[in-house]
């Protein structure tokens, strides 16, 4: 059986509110990354591939942790500037997506006249929208119901990349 615990427990750990949602959100981007460095390592080689593979990892993890989404998305519910771990998590997630982008721009697999960082922040965009419609409830609106979410939702991501592919897939 699990202990009783008072409402105020947490508070003997956490000076308030915001310190322990921000404890619960440094959690789960560490989540996030493990999952995301777990698929990298499973992921093809090449960075177009390996990009894919970053935006599916985020829309995998939002689509089982939908309170960790949440959470992690909702800046007002926690202090990000006061926590070194999230601002270094989101940084090394910016990163690699722009890292992936220019290495896919130079081998040849994504168009050259969108700048990296541009292109990086269309992609985010997109998959963290993606990840809000289906959170919030929205995807019934198009016709995607819950069990076909995640691969609905990895088709469109899909589609998007391809379409900025240099030489477009067939």
């Amino acid at each position: 059986a699990l202990p009783i615990l008072s409402s105020g427990a947490p508070f003997r750990h956490f000076t308030d509110h915001a310190a322990l949602m921000t404890a619960i959100a440094e959690e789960a981007t560490v989540r996030l990354r493990l999952m995301v460095d777990r698929d990298q390592h499973r992921s093809p080689p090449a960075a177009i591939e390996r990009l894919r593979t970053l935006g599916h990892s985020f829309l995998a993890w939002a689509l089982q942790h939908p309170t960790s989404f949440r959470l992690v998305s909702a800046r007002r519910l926690y202090d990000f500037n006061a926590s070194p771990a999230l601002k270094s998590h989101f940084q090394a997630v910016r990163e690699r997506t722009v890292t992936l982008v220019m290495q896919a721009q130079s081998e040849g697999d994504l168009q050259h006249d969108v700048a990296p960082e541009r292109l990086a922040l269309m992609l985010r965009s997109a998959v963290y929208g993606m990840a809000r419609m289906h959170v919030d409830g929205q995807l019934a609106q198009w016709g995607v119901g819950p069990r076909a979410a995640r691969r609905e939702l990895q088709a469109t991501l899909d589609a998007l990349i391809d379409g900025f592919r240099r030489n477009r897939p067939r």
